[in-house]
């Protein structure tokens, strides 16, 4: 999802407030691999990864227009502005995954 703020159109100004609690966000990380050998030839090793990401910088439109026909300006709730871009750290993100890895050695020679 595009993250950038838009300009404005029909020369109307546009708003960028700032949530004044806004706090510095972080993101951490995990991994854990085992890995075991089978005979001389095969070896296993599964793995788990991991991150979560916390108060991640989002915009929200205050003044996104009612659905509609009809001129789009109209319906907008302060008609004097194209777009308030309220910016806030409230958004969180994690990811999590199983790996698997099998692996055969072959000997030449």
């Amino acid at each position: 999802m595009d993250q950038s703020i838009p300009t404005a159109t029909l020369g109307l100004p546009f708003l960028v407030p700032v949530d004044p609690g806004i706090r510095t966000a972080y993101n951490q990380q995990w991994g854990l691999n085992v890995q075991r050998q089978f005979g001389s030839n095969w070896s296993i090793t599964t793995g788990y990864v991991g991150s979560s990401a916390h108060k991640l910088g989002h915009y929200y439109d205050l003044n996104e227009p009612m659905a509609g026909p009809g001129d789009v300006q109209a319906r907008r709730p302060y008609q004097g502005y194209t777009a308030i871009y309220f910016w806030s750290g409230e958004v969180n993100a994690s990811y999590n995954a199983l790996e698997v890895q099998f692996r055969s050695v072959t000997r030449v020679g």
